[in-house]
């Protein structure tokens, strides 16, 4: 009699988690249904732009003694939203804002990467290494939709202790 009730626990007990598995794989199908519209063509579109001003505007802040201003102006007011220009205009700083750096590096512009945050909509994560590739700066970007076109309306930095500061 104990073993026939032995034998019937153990028989619920693989059951039981045989039925977990199977709710397991169902879940991360279904997870994976879910996320994928999150990674549409407009998210690849976007990082694309994002990844064109990012090389554009750092290639032009490199130049130090030959920096273009009116290039600069003009890569901000293609990419970033009238709300995000007006914020820099009246915020005084010691740092580019863009890149989150007093000063740039040819050699850091191909390690420029850009990646969606965590899958939600409109937001994406800039990182480039530094300091021989020992370092990472991040910048976290949020978009909108001006005159129809996605455009960066928020800037984010990783601070030292790992949390993300806004601009001012």
């Amino acid at each position: 009699m104990r073993v026939k009730l032995k034998h019937i626990l153990l028989l619920t007990c693989i059951l039981i988690i045989e039925s977990c598995q199977s709710n397991k794989s169902k879940d991360s199908t279904t997870v994976e249904i879910n996320e994928e519209p999150k990674t549409s063509i407009t998210n690849d579109s976007n990082i694309e732009t994002l990844k064109t001003f990012y090389t554009d505007y750092a290639t032009e802040f490199c130049k130090d003694d030959s920096v273009n201003e009116d290039k600069l102006a003009s890569l901000r007011e293609k990419y970033l939203s009238k709300n995000l220009i007006a914020k820099l205009d009246t915020i005084d700083i010691y740092y580019d804002p863009i890149l989150f750096a007093q000063g740039f590096f040819e050699e850091w512009i191909s390690t420029i990467q850009i990646k969606p945050h965590n899958n939600m909509k409109d937001v994406y994560d800039v990182f480039y290494h530094f300091n021989e590739k020992k370092s990472k700066n991040y910048i976290r970007l949020y978009l909108i939709k001006e005159d129809g076109i996605f455009k960066i309306n928020e800037i984010e930095y990783r601070m030292l202790s790992g949390r993300f500061g806004k601009l001012k």
